[in-house]
């Protein structure tokens, strides 16, 4: 089924006022000094230096090779700015804060921009940063013979997750629907999991305003985190939704769970397992009690499922052991019980 979006707004970072600006960047660098913060302390440089060359110079010598499409990508929105206009944002001071600096070599000139205690970077700023810091993230090692247990969700970080190329921020939202209620509340949510190439802070104010208030679609078709707990009394419900900001500012809602794994492309990352499965998981919240570990493959990741039911309610009671496959598409494939045996803690029915 092809990917299902509702366009709802569009808010672009403004373009600069002279239409004619054309920047020759030249060279970038981030430095980062704590000797700034306390004189007692060693001073201590982090410095990357990326220019036209196609190279990411880092502060221990080595460097990093990037592709003429990934520089013109990261340096996009600074290209056609007026630099001279950008001022560095002033806030109440603040404790422990580094002192960080930008500087920009373009053809007109040498631009600098400073984040410290009493002061952060331009928006733009800010998000260049950002994405010269995301071309030396250390990706995490998943290829083991060792079995390797799994996270809740939301003890995974935003950037564990790999989105595709042109998204740059995703959420999902979930929403509640009590015992006696025949709707859910759309303007009450809360927010299970975030994955980002640049931080919801990053982007323009009038942006975000507009983006937390986006009313999500729960039409029939919606099948993104469905579940129901069902009592004598009624059943209490939640459902999702997956809420996006792309390359060019625009905003995206999505109701269902191949929307969202559209969105990461191919499952290759700890994280992205535990979304597969939280997505397919037919309870109302996460549970430490609920034990997964997993072994990567060239074909996917094989899964350990360990747990408990002592409630009726949910199902058949008992102590389980599942094994399944995730393929690199996020498919749950070849699942079969290995284990079973009474629950540890008997069985009832809440009524």
């Amino acid at each position: 089924m092809p990917l299902i979006l509702l366009l709802l707004t569009a808010c672009q970072i403004p373009k600069a006022e002279n239409k004619r600006v054309n920047n020759q960047i030249q060279t970038i660098i981030i430095d980062s000094d704590t000797s700034m913060v306390n004189p007692m302390l060693p001073k201590t440089n982090a410095k990357l230096v990326l220019d036209s060359n196609l190279t990411l110079l880092l502060g221990n010598g080595k460097k990093i090779n990037i592709s003429k499409a990934k520089f013109n990508k990261i340096i996009k929105d600074i290209k056609f700015v007026d630099l001279t206009k950008l001022k560095d944002i002033k806030h109440p001071p603040t404790l422990g804060e580094s002192y960080k600096t930008v500087l920009i070599k373009t053809d007109k000139g040498v631009y600098g921009f400073s984040s410290n205690k009493e002061t952060d970077y331009p928006v733009l700023i800010g998000q260049l940063a950002y994405k010269i810091n995301q071309l030396i993230k250390i990706p995490t090692n998943s290829n083991t013979s060792k079995w390797q247990k799994l996270k809740l969700l939301k003890d995974y970080s935003s950037t564990d997750f790999n989105l595709k190329e042109g998204v740059e921020y995703l959420e999902i939202r979930t929403y509640f629907r009590g015992q006696q209620e025949s709707e859910y509340h759309t303007k009450q949510y809360k927010v299970i999991v975030h994955m980002e190439r640049t931080p919801l802070s990053f982007f323009e104010p009038k942006l975000l305003k507009e983006f937390k208030k986006i009313v999500p679609n729960l039409s029939k078709e919606s099948n993104l985190k469905s579940v129901s707990f069902c009592l004598m009394r009624g059943c209490t419900s939640i459902i999702s939704n997956g809420f996006m900001i792309d390359e060019h500012k625009k905003m995206w809602v999505m109701n269902t769970t191949e929307d969202i794994l559209n969105m990461i492309g191919d499952v290759d990352t700890p994280a992205e397992v535990k979304l597969v499965l939280w997505l397919n998981d037919k309870k109302m919240s996460e549970s430490k009690e609920d034990i997964y570990k997993y072994l990567k493959s060239p074909k996917g990741y094989k899964i350990l499922h360990e747990y408990d039911n002592s409630l009726s309610n949910l199902g058949e009671c008992g102590h389980f052991t599942y094994e399944m496959f995730i393929s690199k598409k996020g498919k749950i494939i070849q699942k079969k019980l290995l284990k079973k045996s009474e629950s540890k803690k008997g069985c009832l029915a809440v009524d």
